[in-house]
């Protein structure tokens, strides 16, 4: 979990043969090998006042009161949540704060708000029933895409190559939840 310039350099000096960042990838220096969509899901933790709601439609006016907390993995997803930012304003008593996407997890899951995360990175904790899925029937599809990348100029082993084909077959089940 690092930034896409400190993956970027990890390939570029040979520490690393593969990353996996998000898109848009511009560095010419990489190439794209495998290119996935990750859902984007809106979650509360079980012990959250909006787990109550289940199954049951919400609409993002009903997040307004709760603490939202922004995880922005690109732009599409960035500017969603300022439009809640602009929107929860408007009189609510909630409050938009801006964290990393693993420290937004923990905070979930201590019940302190609701985010929006990838579907892949939330998969355990709703399995387990620490998170609930929120069914807000307002909010636009969004997806993360995740890209797997390496240098250019550097040739992928049977190893490498096997294991991105590998992560391929296996992306289905991960983002199921």
């Amino acid at each position: 979990e690092r930034n896409k310039t400190t993956i970027f350099d990890l390939l570029l000096d040979n520490t690393m043969t593969l990353g996996l960042v998000n898109a848009p990838v511009f560095a010419r220096e990489m190439v794209q090998l495998l290119r996935l969509r990750d859902p984007i899901v809106p979650v509360a933790g079980s012990n959250h006042p909006l787990a109550a709601y289940g199954e049951k439609p919400l609409y993002m006016r009903d997040l307004y009161q709760h603490t939202v907390f922004r995880v922005s993995m690109f732009p599409q997803m960035t500017a969603f949540i300022d439009d809640v930012a602009d929107l929860a304003r408007e009189g609510s008593g909630g409050a938009v704060i801006a964290v990393p996407m693993v420290m937004a997890r923990r905070l979930v899951m201590m019940g302190q708000g609701m985010t929006f995360l990838p579907a892949s990175y939330i998969r355990a904790p709703i399995n387990s029933g620490e998170f609930i899925r929120l069914n807000i029937v307002d909010m636009p599809l969004l997806y993360s895409e995740p890209v797997i990348i390496a240098h250019r100029n550097r040739d992928l082993d049977d190893a490498h190559q096997a294991f991105i084909n590998v992560f391929a077959a296996m992306w289905h089940d991960l983002v199921q939840i």
